[in-house]
């Protein structure tokens, strides 16, 4: 029972600790990492063409300096990192200078017409071909499978052709089934 106590007290304790670690730094860190990081941040990326902003070879120097400023600042003023200043202070970096930027690093667009096309006209033109095959093949006879359904007291005998495919008969049922299959003569 003690141990259990002393347990959930320090458990508390490190979570309150915590908690007022990160609310200790809320505006004086806020403003340290604007003052300090984003104003190194913003001179560098005016130096940089705006085109180039969402080219991550360009950037990525940039960004990953402002990232290791605000991770210096935060131990310098005993602060955690990552922690929700951070996020939201990455959130306004990204709605400003990368807002356009695609996760490729590129702005998205549709290609050109020349590669495009193909994928838009070659299904158009299988379907039409398969539904053109379809209806040519439903007019020839010639291995196609006939069902035929007769009561089973009208059935004396059952006669099967050479090439028939199947024949089933289900002695508890009303009805036998007689598949045939027909062979052009030609």
């Amino acid at each position: 029972m003690g141990t259990a106590l002393l347990k959930h007290t320090l458990l508390c304790l490190i979570v309150v600790s915590q908690c007022v670690s990160v609310q200790g730094c809320g505006s004086h860190y806020e403003f340290a990492i604007e003052e300090f990081c984003l104003a190194k941040f913003k001179l560098d990326m005016q130096m940089l063409d705006q085109r180039q902003w969402c080219s991550w070879e360009d950037t990525v120097e940039l960004y990953s300096d402002l990232t290791n400023c605000t991770y210096i600042v935060a131990q310098g003023m005993n602060c955690y990192w990552p922690n929700r200043m951070v996020d939201e202070f990455f959130i306004q970096v990204h709605r400003y200078y990368f807002h356009n930027c695609s996760l490729s690093g590129r702005l998205l667009k549709d290609p050109p017409n020349r590669i495009l096309g193909p994928f838009i006209v070659v299904p158009i033109l299988v379907t039409l071909l398969m539904t053109a095959l379809v209806v040519w093949r439903s007019k020839r006879s010639e291995g196609i499978v006939l069902i035929d359904l007769q009561p089973a007291w009208q059935q004396t005998t059952l006669e099967m052709h050479p090439h028939a495919v199947c024949c089933a008969k289900r002695p508890l049922k009303m009805f036998v089934v007689k598949c045939w299959t027909f062979k052009r003569s030609d």
